[in-house]
């Protein structure tokens, strides 16, 4: 039976809003880091960690750029983080060197106070958070462990991990140290003392390849050597250096 040239038109005229709604719907930014138009801040600090030897006082620092955006997409608003940088490296005695990671990166710059979760009424308080960050004045002491935001009462630790190479030349034989026994993996006599953290406008520190030539040339390390994800190589590589990552 024939419809009415009304009806017809009706139907064509809704599927049409279907169509444009998809399309609408397909340019909507949806993953991480779209949508933000501009609206982030950037930091930068010094993380400096101190390594009590028997040849005396050994320290190295770096200095890390943070930057925070706050982005939309179909989940709502998000708070995204990049971090761009190297490791902090420390020369000790006997031909060792240990290594301060990037995975902490913005926890740190907090250093050691809880991180506030976004109001429900404030939707700049992340701003006002990064601003107070940046406007922190003189050097802080990272505390070994502060009280997590996840749980009552729960202590966490807030140091970056810290690593060492049995062969600089080859990262797959890189080992974690111990912050609280640095003695089992670099020595007797060698104690991590203190890290601190200070705000700083000082460069971003590059050249970490310059230690680990490998750095520039991780494909050799995987089984695909097009795809970055059969890396076979330890927790903490890639944390290494970091080039505008998001943590």
């Amino acid at each position: 039976m024939n419809r009415p040239i009304a009806q017809i038109i009706t139907v064509r005229m809704r599927r049409r809003r279907v169509i444009g709604l998809l399309a609408a719907l397909a340019s909507v930014p949806i993953l991480s880091g779209c949508g933000l138009a501009g609206n982030s801040i950037s930091y930068r600090y010094r993380m400096t960690v101190e390594v009590d030897t028997p040849e005396g006082l050994k320290r190295g620092s770096s200095v890390i750029q943070v930057d925070e955006s706050k982005g939309t997409g179909l989940g709502g608003s998000h708070i995204e983080a990049r971090v761009t940088g190297d490791a902090v490296v420390v020369d000790l005695p006997g031909g060792q060197t240990l290594f301060a990671l990037l995975d902490r990166a913005v926890k740190i710059a907090n250093c050691g106070a809880p991180p506030e979760p976004p109001g429900p009424n404030d939707p700049d308080q992340w701003r006002k958070i990064v601003e107070k960050i940046k406007a922190r004045p003189g050097t802080c002491d990272l505390p070994r462990m502060a009280l997590s935001p996840f749980g009552v009462n729960e202590m966490e630790n807030q140091w970056p991990t810290l690593v060492r190479f049995g062969d600089v030349h080859d990262p797959r034989t890189l080992e974690r140290v111990d912050p609280d026994n640095a003695e089992a993996a670099l020595g007797s006599g060698v104690r991590i003392t203190r890290i601190t953290v200070q705000m700083t406008n000082d460069p971003v520190t590059t050249g970490i390849e310059k230690r680990l030539g490998w750095l520039n040339h991780l494909e050799q390390y995987r089984t695909d050597k097009s795809n970055p994800f059969t890396e076979n190589l330890p927790k903490g590589v890639g944390d290494l250096r970091m080039k505008g990552e998001v943590v």
